[in-house]
């Protein structure tokens, strides 16, 4: 079998197996695992081969543009579930899928890194509220 033909299920669970033999924490190889699982239901969907050699960063960027128009919780009835994935989800998505193209490229199923350009959306900066002084001295107040 040519590396071109290598299904992404196939190489998803080479990488859980690289992932845990890493001594990577369980909550990161099953993060890893669902991203990489996830993009492969979006090909599946829609009607897309997912073997190696049809993997590319423009397939990617529609991934990621789904992924900025997808609700929080679709199969669920409440008002959060209108609200769209924040930027920050968006990013760690990006962040693990190059993750998985850096390991591909890396053991040598690619010449090149596919998502070696590939940057995560911006996603805005909010700045924590700083305490004022007084609220700073009626905390330390209660302490005893």
């Amino acid at each position: 079998m040519d590396n071109g033909s290598i299904p992404l299920e196939r190489l998803a669970r080479h990488f859980e197996a690289y992932n845990r033999s890493e001594g990577k924490s369980h909550q990161t190889v099953i993060w890893y695992s669902r991203v990489v699982r996830y993009f492969g239901d979006y090909l599946k969907e829609r009607q897309l081969a997912d073997t190696l050699d049809n993997l590319s960063v423009d397939l990617v960027r529609d991934f990621v543009l789904h992924l900025q128009t997808r609700r929080k919780w679709p199969d669920r009835q409440c008002h959060l579930a209108e609200q769209n994935l924040r930027a920050i989800s968006v990013q760690t998505y990006v962040r693990a899928l190059r993750g998985f193209f850096n390991w591909i490229y890396r053991e040598g199923y690619t010449r090149e890194n596919i998502l070696a350009n590939l940057r995560p959306p911006k996603a805005p900066r909010t700045l924590a509220e700083v305490l004022r002084d007084g609220e700073i001295g009626r905390i330390l107040a209660c302490v005893d």
